[in-house]
C-alpha cells in the first residue's frame, strides 16, 4: 500500500512539474502555458483556457495587433476605451517597457476581471490579458497572473 502511494505521489509530482514547465513559442514571443491552448494565425491570437466554473472559462489571450503609435497612446486608448463602457480602473501603470492595466466590469449581464499587459515591438502591440469572472477571481487569479507575468517578447 505504501509503494502504490508513493508512486502515485512520484507520477503526480512529474507531471506537475512538466504540466507546469510547458511553454508556448513562436518567433515573435513565448508564454508558459495553461489549460486548453488554441493558436489562430491568421487572426495573430492565442487563446488558453481553463476548464468553466459559474458559466465561464476563465482564460488568457494573447493577440498581435499592427499598432504605430507609441505604448502611451495605446495606455490611453485603453483606458478611454474602459472608461466609456462604465469599467472600474484598479490599475494602469508604465513597468519599463509595458503598462499594466487591470479593471472590471459588466459584459452580457457578468461581472468579469481584467488584468492585462501591452508591450510595444517595431509597428507591433502585444496584448496579454487574463480575464475571468469576479467570482472566479480570487481562485484562479494566480495561475492567471503568474502566465501573463511569464511572457516574453523574442
Amino acid at each position: 500500500m505504501k509503494r502504490c502511494f508513493r508512486i502515485s505521489v512520484m507520477v503526480l509530482l512529474l507531471f506537475g512539474v512538466s504540466y507546469a514547465a510547458w511553454a508556448y513559442e513562436n518567433d515573435q514571443f513565448s508564454i508558459n502555458s495553461i489549460g486548453n491552448v488554441q493558436y489562430d494565425s491568421s487572426r495573430r491570437m492565442l487563446i488558453m483556457l481553463l476548464p468553466v466554473s459559474d458559466g465561464f472559462a476563465p482564460n488568457i489571450n494573447v493577440s498581435v495587433k499592427e499598432y504605430p503609435d507609441s505604448l502611451k497612446s495605446f495606455a490611453d486608448m485603453t483606458e478611454a476605451q474602459f472608461g466609456r463602457v462604465g469599467f472600474k480602473k484598479i490599475q494602469q501603470s508604465f513597468v519599463t517597457d509595458k503598462v499594466v492595466f487591470e479593471y472590471t466590469g459588466k459584459i452580457q449581464n457578468r461581472l468579469l476581471h481584467w488584468y492585462g499587459v501591452a508591450q510595444k515591438k517595431g509597428g507591433n502591440m502585444f496584448v496579454v490579458t487574463a480575464t475571468a469572472g469576479e467570482s472566479q477571481w480570487k481562485n484562479v487569479s494566480g495561475e492567471l497572473l503568474r502566465c501573463v507575468r511569464s511572457f516574453r517578447l523574442k
